[in-house]
């Protein structure tokens, strides 16, 4: 098992275990030294993802902090612990935003998307995180606009933000799990797509 994981903003870090419960720390693995003009490389994802054009088996996306706005970039690793890296952005904050992070990767109906949540820093009405999605062709070469799919009012009239998505299949049907509230004051929620669940947007204490 390989764990992601970041302190300072600065670098992700590695750690691995054989039982999911004594880990062994490996090392940084990204930061910001593969990046130009960044500040931050952190909340990396990893997911299996073969690139055309890279000997690769994994792909991590990642925030990077480019002179005050964040922005997804990409790296890729054959054994998950040797990670080269995109020097410029996948991913901008979609139009009326100004920060992006959170970014995963969602294969769907034989294409594949990126995910993640973008806000407005600016904003004062209503201003909240919520979640987008743009198709990407298997290079992350060429990015599709940006859909906003989730609004973080869907959860309620105060909820400040929609984050972090992750998503699992069970049985032929979809679920997204994501952090509502204010941050660094978390819940998580479920979502599903259809056939919809009762209490969808209850939070999973």
């Amino acid at each position: 098992m390989f764990l992601y994981f970041h302190g300072e903003n600065s670098s992700t870090r590695l750690a691995t275990s054989s039982d999911g419960v004594h880990f062994d720390y490996f090392g940084v693995v990204v930061d910001t030294n593969l990046f130009p003009n960044i500040s931050e490389a952190s909340y990396g994802r990893v997911f299996e993802h073969q690139l055309p054009h890279a000997d690769n088996r994994y792909v991590m996306l990642l925030m990077g902090n480019n002179q005050g706005t964040r922005r997804i970039y990409l790296a890729w690793s054959k054994d998950g612990r040797t990670w080269a890296a995109r020097p410029q952005p996948v991913f901008n904050p979609p139009p009326g935003t100004d920060q992006t992070a959170g970014a995963v990767l969602f294969p769907w109906r034989g294409k594949n998307y990126l995910v993640a949540h973008a806000n407005d820093s600016q904003a004062t009405f209503n201003a909240g995180f919520d979640l987008y999605a743009a198709e990407v062709d298997p290079g992350f070469e060429r990015i599709g606009p940006a859909v906003k799919f989730f609004d973080h009012l869907q959860v309620n009239a105060t909820n400040e933000a929609a984050m972090s998505p992750c998503f699992i299949e069970e049985g032929g049907r979809w679920f997204m799990f994501f952090n509502i509230g204010a941050r660094l004051h978390n819940q998580i929620a479920l979502a599903a797509l259809e056939p919809a669940i009762k209490d969808r947007k209850r939070p999973i204490k």
